[in-house]
């Protein structure tokens, strides 16, 4: 978005016929002020839209009790409300901490598997990195 700001700025001094410099400066401080107050907009928009989705119910497809399936085709999810499957083709992206691996099947989206429920993690890392190859793990 900063880099769109000074785009505009250029734009705009062009048919303002202004200099630059005076059209640059205003685009600078809003730059400024988009990269020091949107993340933590973003994070608390986010905070608050999980928040509203939550108090309003019927999430039985996203919260609740879980199984997974790992074979060799992909992860067969299922709840209260079905069955999603995915090929591990769809998984863009794995990435773990201390208690949990993700399974990323978009930029916002991923499946989570808590260690805690894994009796060989080793073997399961090996599993992953073998039908993930198409990644770079």
């Amino acid at each position: 978005i900063p880099i769109i700001y000074l785009i505009v700025a250029y734009v705009f001094s062009n048919l303002a016929d202004i200099p630059f410099l005076y059209a640059f400066i205003p685009f600078l401080i809003m730059g400024i002020f988009w990269v020091l107050f949107y993340p933590k907009y973003f994070q608390n928009r986010i905070k608050s839209q999980t928040k509203k989705m939550i108090r309003e119910g019927k999430n039985e497809g996203l919260l609740g009790e879980h199984t997974m399936l790992l074979t060799e085709d992909g992860i067969i999810d299922t709840n209260s409300n079905g069955e999603t499957k995915v090929n591990w083709s769809g998984v863009v992206k794995m990435m773990e901490d201390n208690s949990n691996l993700y399974l990323y099947n978009s930029s916002v989206s991923a499946y989570i598997i808590p260690k805690r429920e894994l009796k060989e993690l080793e073997e399961v890392r090996a599993f992953f990195e073998a039908k993930l190859s198409h990644l770079q793990l």
